[in-house]
């Protein structure tokens, strides 16, 4: 998931995934360049079965687009729109406007 925050925003962000993470008994890390808003966030599998995964993974990805639009953070940040995000990108983005 990539998603861009006003720079205030990024921190609130982070500890929730934090936070996410443990309610969901899976990694998810954050890496890339916060500084200007945008945040790269990878949920894992490690060593979960498929079916788990699938049902983790979709549930972290709803969970954190819904965090996102809370934040008045824009999902699809820095590298545009993917065939995974397009549906979630649509439901986080109808009607909705990014504060400055």
């Amino acid at each position: 998931m990539i998603a861009s925050y006003r720079q205030d925003k990024v921190a609130d962000f982070i500890l929730y995934t934090h936070r996410l993470a443990k309610d969901l008994d899976i990694r998810i890390p954050s890496f890339g360049h916060a500084g200007d808003g945008n945040m790269h966030v990878y949920v894992c599998r490690d060593a979960l079965e498929e079916k788990v995964w699938k049902e983790k993974l979709s549930l972290a990805f709803d969970l954190m687009y819904k965090k996102s639009v809370e934040l008045a953070g824009l999902v699809s940040g820095e590298h545009g729109i993917g065939l995974c995000q397009r549906k979630l990108y649509a439901a986080a983005n109808t009607g909705a406007t990014r504060s400055t």
